[in-house]
């Protein structure tokens, strides 16, 4: 009767796996760039493109992939308000008495008020 409904649970379960393995560090920083790589180099490849400009393109790829997931990396980092610094106080550094700051004439007499 439920045999259906164990079979959607399992189906998302492999899912989930699945989601988790992908969003893993290696995925994320070795994985996808060399895939995109891949695909670069098989297109040029597919497009009878010579060599020197399918390693050129391929290097191209890995870099953009690289530093698209770095500075989307970084912006995520930004925005996110975890442990930035905050204003509690404001404090200045004034005293009440007035400091006494002797002219050039007593000072040459040594003399202070």
């Amino acid at each position: 009767m439920f045999r259906w409904l164990k079979k959607i649970l399992e189906w998302v379960g492999h899912f989930e796996t699945i989601q988790a393995i992908l969003h893993t560090e290696f995925f994320r920083t070795l994985l996808w760039p060399t895939v995109m790589s891949g695909v670069t180099a098989w297109a040029g490849l597919a497009g009878h493109i010579p060599l020197m400009w399918i390693l050129m393109a391929t290097a191209l790829a890995f870099m953009a992939t690289m530093q698209g997931l770095l500075r989307t990396s970084e912006f995520m980092e930004r925005k996110n308000p975890l442990n930035k610094l905050k204003i509690l106080q404001v404090g200045i550094g004034l005293d009440l008495t007035p400091m006494v700051v002797p002219n050039r004439q007593q000072r040459r007499h040594g003399q202070t008020l």
